[in-house]
């Protein structure tokens, strides 16, 4: 699981990159906020199965989620970008792991 979020971000990086190369920053840079947010998701997650300070990751979580699914909504505005398109799959994805894991961690 952990691999596959790895995988995950490095192609929401790839994505963000060939945003940049094909259809301009102001779409990249939505990506790369997105993909620092995602990564903060992976570093949460990572730390609270070693910490489990549940009140202070639930807080988090919120937060990223919450500008996660802002950026998400920001995306309508360009629909017809391929490669922005396939970096919110691939963000979505993510968050469907991360949250599998996170789940697996309690159990």
């Amino acid at each position: 699981m952990k691999q596959a979020m790895q995988i995950l971000l490095g192609l929401m990086f790839a994505a963000a990159l060939g945003t940049a190369w094909m259809q301009g920053w102001e779409q990249a840079m939505l990506l790369l906020i997105l993909f620092g947010f995602s990564a903060r998701a992976y570093r949460l997650v990572r730390i609270y199965r070693q910490d489990a300070d549940e009140a202070g990751y639930e807080k988090q979580m919120k937060v990223v989620q919450g500008f996660t699914v802002a950026c998400a909504l920001l995306s309508f505005y360009w629909p017809d970008s391929m490669y922005l398109n396939a970096g919110l799959f691939t963000c979505l994805i993510f968050h469907c792991v991360v949250n599998r894991y996170a789940k697996a961690a309690v159990a």
